[in-house]
């Protein structure tokens, strides 16, 4: 089925997907390359005020990243991982390991709902588990080697190549 006779529904998810990733990881890149963030903020520990109003918000955050990362198939920590940090002033390594711990529990609940309606292969399940065992316990150790800044650096990084990408699919 074809958009205003020319973008299918299919092309207007991966345009719309690809302008999120772009335009997220450009965020990313120019609030933590110095030469194009010339002002110095330091995050420190979030303050008592910052995290009771935080918890008011995730109610509505998390059902949003439920709802994304059903739909897209995705995990919400490319998104949820930068609002923690920019808008709620929680430090990078605390914002990663909240969003891994928080995509525990919506995938969890996507995973019964997809398996209940036989949407797994779970051959793929079986074999990419055991690379993301591995890749985990990677990640953690080169995560407390490199420093904060770099890692959303490459983060970044990552969503515009991604992103940019994704309009040549």
């Amino acid at each position: 089925m074809k958009l205003r006779g020319f973008v299918s529904k299919t092309n207007l998810f991966y345009i719309v997907f690809a302008l999120m990733l772009t335009v997220l990881g450009m965020f990313l890149l120019v609030k933590t390359l110095p030469f194009l963030n010339k002002k110095k903020t330091k995050i420190t520990n979030v303050s008592e005020n910052v995290k009771k109003s935080f918890s008011y918000w995730f109610i509505p955050l998390g059902f949003f990243m439920g709802i994304l990362s059903n739909y897209l198939g995705i995990g919400g920590g490319w998104l949820l991982v930068p609002i923690l940090i920019y808008i709620f002033k929680i430090p990078s390594k605390e914002a990663a390991s909240t969003s891994i711990f928080s995509l525990c529990i919506y995938t969890t609940v996507g995973a019964i709902t997809q398996i209940s309606i036989g949407n797994i292969d779970w051959l793929i399940v079986i074999i990419g588990s055991i690379g993301i065992s591995i890749g985990a316990k990677i990640g953690l150790k080169i995560a407390e080697i490199i420093p904060e800044k770099l890692i959303m650096q490459l983060l970044s990084i990552v969503l515009i190549v991604m992103g940019i990408r994704m309009f040549f699919i």
